[in-house]
């Protein structure tokens, strides 16, 4: 059984049920227990939002008059008027004989005349519905609204308004919300997520440093290629013109003769060529540098 933590009233803190089925399950009735006790607390802290979830929880496993009740109170305080009403009928309909009902029926008539005074109130205010991240915390010129997500309608003055939100891990929010009257305004929270700073005494990662003799020491290469394909391009050429000798080709032993010049000339050249290059790459040049 769950004890009654006080006669339910408008004035009084929020109850559980009096009385549950006796075969309900142990672990229904803890978890029940323990949605009630957060919702509680959240009521008197003023989060209603919270609260109003934790009632919903608690009577989604054991459903009483009572905590239908609570409902209707938290959703009162949201300024939810039509589910607030709706809530106190199922708590009067089922406690009929109830010391509270005729308070309970009088304050179910006051919130019916608010809505019918409704359209008079939005003309002289505005409406603001509100878009963040769920988590982050909002607060309106300095006020605090909720947590996210805020599901419900937030009525302001016309006029221009500060909205602030923060969120662990992303940069705060700050921005200007300017509401005419009679008008319905949405305020987007956009959240930034934070890099990860490093931790004090920490070094941050640094950048790869570029080789800046990768690139100069491909024409190196190129060069050195080029020498010794000229230079085994000259050794084939003498090996032909002695084979054509030998054979009595005097002619083809000449052209091979010329080949083998010709090639062992753009040997040297391109040698000297990649000598160079290679002493110049910046490797080179620092030490040098630090030879002097």
């Amino acid at each position: 059984m769950l004890a009654c933590g006080g006669c339910v009233s408008l004035a009084a803190a929020p109850v559980l049920a009096q009385d549950v089925a006796p075969a309900a399950h142990e672990g229904r009735v803890r978890e029940a227990r323990e949605h009630f006790r957060a919702a509680s607390e959240h009521y008197r802290a003023g989060r209603f939002r919270e609260a109003l979830r934790g009632f919903e929880l608690a009577e989604r496993l054991l459903p009483s008059p009572e905590l239908a009740f609570n409902i209707a109170r938290a959703h009162e305080e949201l300024g939810e008027i039509e589910a607030a009403v709706e809530h106190y009928e199922r708590y009067v309909a089922a406690r009929g004989d109830a010391s509270d009902v005729g308070s309970v029926q009088a304050r179910i008539a006051a919130l019916r005349g608010s809505l019918e005074q409704r359209p008079v109130r939005a003309i002289e205010t505005a409406a603001l519905r509100i878009d963040a991240e769920p988590g982050a915390e909002i607060k309106l010129d300095g006020s605090l609204v909720g947590v996210a997500p805020i599901d419900r309608i937030v009525w302001i003055e016309p006029g221009k308004h500060l909205l602030e939100a923060e969120l662990a891990g992303h940069a705060p929010y700050r921005g200007e919300i300017d509401a005419p009257a009679g008008s319905m305004v949405a305020g987007s929270v956009e959240l930034v997520q934070h890099s990860r700073v490093p931790e004090r005494g920490e070094r941050a990662p640094s950048r790869p440093a570029r080789d800046a003799s990768a690139g100069a020491a491909l024409p190196v290469w190129i060069a050195g290629g080029a020498c010794l394909a000229s230079a085994v391009g000259s050794a084939a050429a003498r090996v032909s013109a002695e084979t054509s000798r030998s054979a009595g080709d005097l002619d083809a032993a000449r052209s091979a003769d010329a080949v083998a010049g010709i090639a062992l000339a753009s040997a040297l050249t391109t040698g000297v060529l990649a000598a160079v290059l290679y002493f110049a790459t910046p490797q080179h040049v620092e030490s040098r540098q630090a030879l002097q």
